[in-house]
């Protein structure tokens, strides 16, 4: 697997994170290194991949939500981030990091939202 074919086959500036990522897995247990986050806390499980070459905070609540049901979380995109910001987070502080207001955004959602969120 190679950036280049990636490349080739449309993945474009993505390629590169994609043959880390797959190199990483692939030294750190392959599959077993996936199907433990099964077997994880959702915290643990979180933090594991975002350990992953190119997976962030949105992409690890993706995999959590989507990939593994996980429901006490919500992925923060651009477009939940304007309802959080409109609806929710009239208090944040206008310092506040890009995590904090990423964790913020997605509590204010679980809070409202429950265990539809």
């Amino acid at each position: 697997l190679t950036a280049a074919r990636l490349r080739k086959l449309g993945w474009g500036y993505r390629s590169e994170s994609v043959v880390k990522l797959v190199r990483f897995v692939s030294d750190n247990g392959g599959m077993s290194y996936l199907e433990k986050l099964r077997e994880d806390d959702t915290l643990t499980a979180r933090a594991r991949l975002k350990a992953l070459p190119g997976v962030g905070d949105k992409v690890a609540d993706c995999v959590l939500l989507y990939g593994l049901a996980r429901f006490d979380v919500v992925p923060i995109d651009t477009h939940a981030w304007q309802l959080a910001k409109r609806f929710y987070l009239k208090s944040l502080a206008p310092d506040a990091s890009l995590q904090a207001q990423y964790d913020e955004a997605a509590r204010a959602f679980r809070e409202r939202l429950g265990e539809w969120c």
